[in-house]
């Protein structure tokens, strides 16, 4: 799973050489996951091995999770994962994004990606993964 900003908020500067992108904090990258209170990070898990039915479609529900010091502070609505019929139904990509609130508290933070394979038999219905990252205050206004 990588975290991160979108592809959209950096973007090309005409005083870089040529092919650079600006950034606006470069320690707020996916690299070193530091993100600023009021960013959007988006992530993206890849599903290996999903159980299909006769008609060779998976049923997956996906669920987000957030947590700081070992507590829950943010639980999202678990929601099918709709998956376009594709040749191989080994190897799906999911993902998705989440923004960071001004208000939130800076801190350390895990995501928790946790995938339900509906078809499965019980002892491999569940899957989850996590992240962790940072989050700063955000810098006043000047």
């Amino acid at each position: 799973m990588r975290a991160g900003k979108p592809q959209a908020a950096a973007a090309a500067s005409a005083e870089n050489a040529e092919g650079e992108l600006a950034d606006e904090d470069p320690m707020g990258t996916p690299a070193v996951r530091k993100f600023k209170q009021g960013t959007e990070i988006t992530y993206g898990y890849q599903i290996l091995n999903a159980h299909t039915d006769a008609a060779k479609k998976a049923d997956l529900e996906v669920q987000t999770r957030l947590f700081r010091d070992g507590e829950q502070v943010y639980a999202g609505k678990a929601s099918p994962l709709l998956v376009q019929e594709r040749p191989d139904t080994k190897h799906l990509v999911g993902g998705g994004a989440m923004k960071l609130g001004r208000a939130i508290t800076p801190g350390d933070y895990v995501l928790q990606v946790i995938v339900t394979d509906k078809l499965a038999k019980e002892k491999f219905k569940f899957a989850a993964q996590s992240i962790d990252f940072e989050i700063q205050s955000a810098s006043p206004a000047m």
